[in-house]
């Protein structure tokens, strides 16, 4: 899967809606495999899928580059860029809830994949109005700089600037105003606010503007991304909520406040990976039109949506390419991890005229669920205390850039509140589970819905025994991601038996071994 899907006809639109839902996930697993491995032979590998990999995108490069140029001109209904942020998303949900405004300074799609995990593990789901920007692909400014793309997104219009002109547009927003009381005014706090003695921290006035909900729109700039993608002697290595504090106390306080919380950035960045220099008198990947001619591995790119005097700019589609000392990373340039930006609007709680849309990996991501044939039922002795097996099933080995046969269906509707699944119905080794009395006993006595455990246990069966990520399960059941962990605590209480683990659950992956609960049941 080294390559990216680019049709002839591709519209700029079509190209952004593909990298969220398939080519961003593709760019974090080549960030993934590129950091290589200690152990030598993993290590090669992994060399050797990185260079098939960039010399697949590099083959790619300049066609994906003439599309994407399409983010300099006005952009239709099919987009929404930084400038539009305010109007058409915060202050529409501002009109039905109390809102924070998060904005990760140089989060790309590739980033806020794997940050999105992390808070949607703390309850938080993703919404979507489809009748707002928010279900549309939103795209930076050009050159994809903070100076111009923040400042775009924070005043709601295109021009440049920095915190101090950020902040004073942001407070004085009409429509962010009109959206609370005349004397309760939008409020911008960056990361700079949040320090104290030149440790990360929040201060007390910042806490209580967040917890107070008569403070109709809080917004919150964080730097931590674009800070360690200058800092060269810590390489990026993943991005938990330790590596953004003080987010997790941010969405602490805005739980507490009922706030929905819309999380977006400004910008993406690629990583330094053998990058080389070449002059260029502007930024770390953008300079002038006038600078000297266009080479290789760069365009020339032109349009109101390039936010400089000449409406015009020479920007790097090489993501090996940079005008600027060696970093951890760099933004500037038009490749799609630098222009393409994430937007979601996260809840802790139902926001009215909203509908839960959460942000799923492509089928590729995950390993195939195979269906499994169900084992006949094999006479045996009853017992409560069996030793648990340790027969593994076979696996089968699935290779890096080769197509993946794509699974058998499991296409779901969301339950109603309280029950029901559209999972797949459960396969007779599970249904026979259910109606010992043993267990249907435990059912009505947890109050478990019958219907809800069987597409449960019947995903996880479908597994064959191997550990699956709690938000595929939820996605696979059609229930929510930010109640999952509790049924699975519920389903365990029913079937894990005398403490034995029969529902296994290790840093977020759950396994079902089927065969141990029916020794245990006596089937």
């Amino acid at each position: 899967r080294g390559s990216f899907a680019l049709d002839t006809d591709i519209t700029t639109a079509e190209l952004a809606r593909r990298y969220t839902s398939d080519g961003s996930w593709l760019d974090r697993a080549r960030i993934a495999v590129s950091q290589s491995d200690s152990e030598p032979t993993a290590a090669a590998l992994f060399e050797a899928l990185t260079t098939k990999a960039d010399e697949e995108r590099r083959n790619q490069g300049a066609a994906l580059a003439a599309v994407t140029a399409g983010v300099a001109q006005p952009l239709g209904d099919e987009l929404i860029g930084m400038e539009d942020v305010l109007d058409d998303v915060v202050a529409p949900l501002a009109a039905s809830v109390a809102v924070l405004v998060v904005v990760l300074d140089g989060m790309g799609w590739p980033t806020f994949t794997d940050v999105l995990e992390r808070i949607e593990a703390r309850g938080w789901d993703a919404y979507a109005d489809h009748d707002l920007g928010v279900a549309k692909p939103l795209v930076a400014t050009l050159p994809t700089v903070t100076e111009l793309s923040r400042t775009s997104l924070l005043c709601g219009t295109l021009r440049s600037g920095n915190k101090e002109s950020e902040r004073r547009a942001f407070t004085a927003h009409p429509r962010l105003i009109a959206s609370g009381a005349a004397d309760r005014p939008p409020q911008l706090f960056h990361k700079t606010d949040l320090r104290a003695g030149g440790l990360d921290a929040i201060p007390h006035d910042a806490l209580e503007a967040i917890r107070d909900d008569r403070n109709r729109v809080v917004g919150i700039v964080l730097n931590n991304i674009d800070e360690r993608l200058k800092d060269v002697s810590q390489p990026v290595g993943g991005w938990g909520l330790d590596e953004l504090t003080p987010l997790r106390e941010i969405l602490d306080a805005a739980r507490i406040a009922g706030r929905a919380v819309v999380l977006t950035a400004d910008h993406g960045h690629v990583l330094e990976r053998d990058s080389a220099f070449r002059p260029g008198g502007g930024g770390e990947r953008w300079r002038g039109i006038d600078s000297g001619p266009v080479g290789d591995g760069e365009i020339a790119v032109r349009g109101p949506r390039v936010v400089n005097d000449e409406h015009a700019v020479v920007l790097p589609w090489l993501e090996q390419l940079r005008y600027g000392p060696s970093k951890n990373g760099y933004h500037g340039g038009i490749t799609l991890a630098e222009v393409v930006v994430p937007l979601v609007v996260l809840a802790s709680e139902e926001i009215p005229g909203w509908k839960q849309s959460p942000v799923t990996a492509p089928a590729w991501w995950h390993p195939p669920i195979h269906s499994i044939d169900p084992t006949p039922p094999q006479p045996a002795p009853k017992t409560t205390a069996t030793k648990r097996s340790t027969k593994k099933t076979p696996q089968n080995a699935i290779p890096l850039f080769e197509p993946e046969q794509t699974p058998a269906s499991t296409t779901s509707t969301p339950p109603a509140a309280g029950g029901g699944t559209g999972a797949p119905m459960a396969s007779p080794a599970v249904e026979a589970i259910l109606a010992t009395d043993a267990i249907a006993a435990q059912l009505s006595a947890l109050r478990l819905d019958a219907e809800l455990v069987a597409g449960l246990l019947g995903m996880l069966d479908s597994t064959g025994g191997t550990p699956v990520a709690e938000a595929r399960v939820a996605d696979s059941i059609g229930y929510p991601r930010n109640r999952i962990g509790r049924l699975v605590n519920q389903v365990q209480r029913l079937v894990n038996i005398d403490g034995y683990n029969v529902i296994a659950t290790t840093n977020g992956d759950v396994r079902f071994d089927r065969e141990l609960l029916e020794r245990q049941l006596g089937l």
